[in-house]
C-alpha cells in the first residue's frame, strides 16, 4: 500500500493522525527529502505549540531506509546518512 503513497499524501498522513508516534519508511520513489523535511517542519513547530492549543503531534521518531540522509531525533533534522 506503503510503496505507490505520494510526498503528499505522507504530508497528508501524518497532519491527520496527530497520534502516531513512530513513522518508519523504505525508499518510496514518490517521496522526496523535502517532503520530509514539510513533516519536519510541521512537527517541530507543532510540537511547541501543543501545549498552548492541545493540537500538537505525538511523534517521536522518524526512521529512513534506503534514503542518502537521515532524520535525527527530536527536535527533528534531516542529516547525511
Amino acid at each position: 500500500m506503503l510503496d505507490t503513497m505520494t510526498g503528499t499524501g505522507l504530508v497528508a498522513l501524518v497532519d491527520g493522525c496527530r497520534s502516531l508516534e513512530y513513522l518508519e519508511m523504505g525508499h518510496i520513489l514518490g517521496i522526496k527529502q523535502d517532503k520530509y523535511q514539510s513533516i519536519i517542519d510541521a512537527v517541530n513547530q507543532g510540537k511547541g505549540a501543543a501545549s498552548a492549543n492541545g493540537k500538537g503531534y505525538a511523534l517521536q521518531k522518524i526512521v529512513l531506509k534506503g534514503y542518502g540522509f537521515r532524520v535525527s531525533s527530536y527536535p527533528f533534522q534531516i542529516e547525511s546518512a
